[in-house]
């Protein structure tokens, strides 16, 4: 059963997180990777981590689709876009900022497996400093199997 959500997330040091809700592990080292500056974003077994172009609230709507979508429109109009997979153990995953106390993440209803994740973002050219026009969405689908991070569209700041 699929789900359509507008969430207001603070984006504190400019990362939205989509987790499993039990991961214990450290993922602090994936945002040392030479790439992640560019890329935006980072992809660990049961952590997927996006960048903001904002370090404050911003707006994302997050959709649960019940296969994998054609997001080939959304692709079209972003800024940035990037799509991942990771797993959960747990019949949720969460969508939280990064100094966000996880219980009281947003939860969203999984099966317990894998999962598929694009992340895109629009409007990055309006930010300055905390003030912008950018918006967010998350899409999610189960899969079979882990989706290899893949970059759909990079931002060129101009």
């Amino acid at each position: 059963m699929g789900a359509d959500t507008e969430l207001q997330i603070f984006a504190d040091y400019f990362q939205v997180y989509l987790a499993d809700p039990k991961v214990s592990d450290d993922w602090s080292d994936a945002w040392k990777a030479p790439s992640v500056l560019a890329d935006r974003f980072i992809a660990c077994e049961r952590i997927l981590g996006f960048a903001t172009e904002r370090n404050t609230t911003v707006p994302i709507r997050v959709v649960s689709h019940d296969a994998a979508p054609d997001l080939t429109d959304q692709v079209a109009r972003s800024d940035h876009a990037v799509k991942a997979g990771l797993f959960t153990t747990d019949g949720r995953l969460i969508v939280a900022g990064c100094s966000d106390y996880w219980r009281e993440a947003y939860p969203i209803a999984v099966s317990p497996g894998f999962h598929g994740a694009a992340f895109f973002s629009f409007g990055l050219a309006s930010v300055n400093a905390l003030q912008g026009n950018d918006r967010y969405e998350l899409h999610i689908w189960p899969v079979g199997e882990t989706s290899k991070p893949e970059m759909l569209v990079r931002w060129q700041p101009k």
